[in-house]
């Protein structure tokens, strides 16, 4: 091998092996890696509570749910359930992230599901198969927080909260009290109003 193929090798393996480096370095868990991801997220959920019909930026959020890097993950899946109506088009995969295999990005996606209240209606089905899990776990009980939340929907669901209670820890249990007083509150309302 000539000299001039040896060097364009050594530049070759040299530029591969700084890829591999800055991509390694990125899914480091450093604080500064802490502190680049916050800040990306908090600037994305500000964009996109500035712009809500920017389907975009929800897109990228959760593809940084998905993220083998478990802090930016789990930023990311925050960052969703305070973006309002802008994770509207992404509420079925902010769904799907229950599923996860990192705990923390479960555990924010029923928590997410929960702050965005009735737009978490098209997944209320999937909410009461978390809840109805045994045994429950923390995702169960942010999923019960956010069958109250839905409301009205959810009101046909009160006897199965009522029937969890007692079978987890007393987290669970406060959720599913709390679910049951808001989703029996509206149903007494909408009782009373028929009565009229």
């Amino acid at each position: 091998m000539t000299s001039s193929k040896r060097n364009i090798v050594v530049v070759v393996c040299g530029l591969v092996a700084l890829v591999i480096w800055f991509g390694w370095t990125r899914i480091l868990d450093t604080a500064s890696n802490r502190r680049r991801v916050s800040s990306e997220v908090r600037s994305l959920v500000q964009q996109a509570n500035l712009n809500p019909q920017t389907n975009e930026i929800a897109i990228e959020l959760l593809r940084r749910a998905r993220s083998k890097y478990s802090f930016e993950a789990t930023a990311a899946t925050v960052g969703l359930g305070e973006i309002g109506d802008s994770a509207i088009p992404v509420i079925d995969e902010l769904a799907t992230l229950m599923d996860s295999s990192n705990p923390y990005v479960r555990r924010e996606a029923a928590n997410s599901l929960s702050k965005l209240g009735k737009r978490s209606t098209p997944v209320l089905e999937k909410l009461v198969r978390q809840v109805s899990k045994q045994p429950s776990d923390d995702e169960s009980w942010f999923a019960a927080d956010a069958i109250g939340e839905i409301g009205k929907p959810a009101i046909e669901y009160i006897p199965l909260l009522k029937s969890r209670i007692g079978t987890g820890a007393v987290q669970f249990d406060d959720s599913l009290r709390t679910a049951i007083a808001i989703l029996e509150e509206l149903r007494d309302a909408e009782e009373s109003q028929l009565r009229k």
